[in-house]
């Protein structure tokens, strides 16, 4: 699959007059021409829009958590945030005005984070971000949306945190419920020659999770390069994360199959509406023990009657799902890597006029394993004599890559500030699957004897395989 994209953007406001206080004069010049970088996705403190800022300290004292960004985001007004292992790390949602992540505009220096094949940023891999960043703007509705991605709910602006002049070394580690871990390290090397300095930090979270089959790790890593010149600022980027977490997308409020607890209850075998099982919230699924219950790692039990099995306290009864030779269905994972370039350069054009460039690149690789009992050969392209049904694991991945170039010009001065860039993208990806397991012996010998069976290609080419 490939997507080319360009937008262009140019944007004008009125602004209160106002002066500068005077600052050291090779610092002030250096902000100023790093702050050009963001400029075009930024809105000043005078927009006509609802914004919300998160600075460097709320985004240091969040760092330590190990929970994902989106929910330090959800402090500000109209931003919603939830993990699927109920811990804060792993796969995260976040919704600003109601609104999805398709429909949520993400930048990080101004290069959009958003992946161009389905307009979304998966808060999975991304927690250790709040180390390197200076600052976060939240702006809710439109807003500035200067790289043409959906922003109906919203944007997010992120910043990496500005050179240091000194050197230093921070380390910092924390600990907490279901054996929640995070740790890591950041060093800077502090102004060097009065030109260079380089930065880097790396850190991980690893964790239980609270819903069962959600135990995973991830973490990221940043590395940075700057040279200040005369009126101008050249830097490289390198942001890198990853993670192999365990999944609880389908929710915890399902029974077998595509059945919810919620509908109704299991009556003779076969599911009566009218019946209610009296489970309506959350509270109730915790009540008859089913608070940290994944359909994707294991499953109600039944008895011979077609019911689901409680005990005397009502609790439901739940089981591992099983490989043939009885060994237990581990979990399913989630792996990702991604891996951020961004080459940028500022520099100011006198008057009152700055400029800004960045060119980017980004790769990303990786797959979901999946335990599908009770499936039909035929979902997979197969046939087999005898076989309706049986279990089967999938793995199903992708790999992408993201290249592009974005660039601002500014005009500022007491009353006017004036804002026109451009951005132009380029996406390629592709995706694949693979049954990687199937239950019925007869099966597995013909269709994996030589290995994973590939049953669709990019694109969604699909592969059918049959034995008469």
């Amino acid at each position: 699959m490939r997507v080319f994209s360009f937008f262009a953007a140019f944007s004008a406001a009125i602004i209160s007059c106002g002066v500068l206080a005077a600052q050291e004069r090779d610092t002030s010049k250096v902000e100023a021409l790093e702050a050009s970088v963001v400029q075009g996705v930024r809105a000043s403190k005078n927009a006509p829009f609802a914004v919300s800022n998160v600075n460097r300290e709320s985004l240091k004292d969040f760092s330590v958590s190990g929970k994902e960004l989106p929910f330090l985001l959800s402090g500000t007004p109209g931003v919603l945030s939830w993990s699927e292992n109920g811990v804060g790390t792993g796969t995260t949602y976040l919704r600003i005005r109601g609104a999805g992540d398709s429909r949520i505009n993400v930048t990080i220096d101004g290069v959009p984070l958003n992946s161009p094949e389905d307009q979304a940023v998966f808060w999975a891999n991304m927690n250790s971000y709040s180390h390197f960043l200076e600052s976060v703007q939240i702006q809710r509705g439109v807003g500035t949306s200067t790289n043409g991605d959906g922003a109906f709910g919203g944007s997010v602006a992120l910043r990496t945190k500005a050179i240091s002049y000194d050197p230093s070394v921070t380390l910092d580690a924390s600990y907490g419920s279901f054996n929640t871990y995070n740790t890591g390290m950041s060093i800077s090397s502090g102004l060097l020659g009065n030109h260079l300095s380089a930065d880097a930090s790396f850190h991980t979270t690893g964790t239980d999770g609270y819903i069962h089959g959600t135990a995973g790790k991830s973490g990221s890593w940043y590395g940075g390069l700057t040279w200040l010149g005369r009126g101008f600022i050249l830097r490289y980027r390198n942001i890198g994360n990853y993670e192999r977490t365990g999944q609880a997308w389908n929710g915890v409020t399902a029974g077998n199959g595509d059945y919810s607890l919620m509908d109704g209850s299991y009556d003779d075998g076969s599911w009566s509406y009218a019946t209610k099982t009296g489970i309506k919230t959350y509270k109730d699924m915790c009540e008859v023990g089913l608070g940290r219950f994944n359909s994707l790692y294991e499953y109600l039990v039944t008895g011979s009657d077609g019911l689901f099995v409680t005990d005397s306290d009502g609790k439901y009864s739940m089981a591992r799902y099983k490989m043939r030779d009885g060994s237990y269905w581990p979990k399913t994972t989630d792996n990702f890597w991604q891996d951020h370039n961004i080459l940028s350069a500022s520099f100011g054009l006198g008057e009152g006029w700055d400029a800004s460039v960045s060119a980017h690149y980004t790769h990303g690789h990786g797959y979901y394993e999946e335990f599908r009992p009770d499936n039909k050969p035929k979902k997979f392209g197969l046939t087999y004599p005898g076989v309706k049904k049986t279990d089967f694991v999938r793995r199903k991945g992708l790999g992408q890559d993201t290249y592009g170039v974005v660039g601002s010009v500014r005009y500022n001065s007491d009353a006017l500030d004036l804002v026109g860039g451009f951005s132009v993208q380029n996406f390629d990806g592709n995706h694949y699957g693979y049954v990687t397991y199937i239950k019925d012996q007869g099966m597995s010998d013909t269709f994996l004897a030589c290995g994973p069976y590939q049953y669709y290609d990019s694109d969604a080419t699909k592969f059918q395989r049959q034995v008469l």
